[in-house]
């Protein structure tokens, strides 16, 4: 049985495509009699393809860049203000945030090198005072 998408021969108890995977009999036909694509189905150029991702990129940054300039064009200086303020409290609050984690972190490694210190200092009294002398 030949399969209708890419053209290859399979068994003909075979339920699905051993080349394509697409299950025989269903799908609509790619490859013509002469197994060459047509051109109704051949890919789109490189051209389009490269001005569609250009797009899909640019697009959403300007987006959001017009949509940041329209927010401060279109509110009062009060309010840029607030939102300026909130801004530099968000990042005041973010880098207080990180300055507190990383002394817990040194806090920690001061906790763990104070219990190595105490558990080698009474390992070594025990040793001393198990060993004859």
């Amino acid at each position: 049985m030949i399969c209708k998408r890419c053209g290859a021969k399979n068994n003909d108890n075979a339920v699905f495509c051993m080349n394509c995977g697409v299950k025989i009999g269903s799908g609509v036909r790619i490859f013509n009699e002469n197994n060459t694509i047509p051109a109704s189905v051949r890919t789109k150029s490189p051209t389009l393809i490269i001005l569609s991702l250009i797009f899909a990129i640019v697009a959403p940054i300007v987006g959001i860049i017009l949509g940041v300039v329209g927010r401060f064009y279109y509110t009062s200086r009060l309010q840029r203000r607030k939102v300026i303020y909130n801004i530099i409290v968000a990042c005041g609050c973010l880098l207080a945030r990180i300055i507190l984690f990383i002394l817990l972190v040194l806090l920690i490694i001061l906790v763990l090198l104070v219990v190595a210190i105490v558990i080698s200092s009474v390992t070594a009294l025990v040793v001393l005072l198990i060993l004859p002398k």
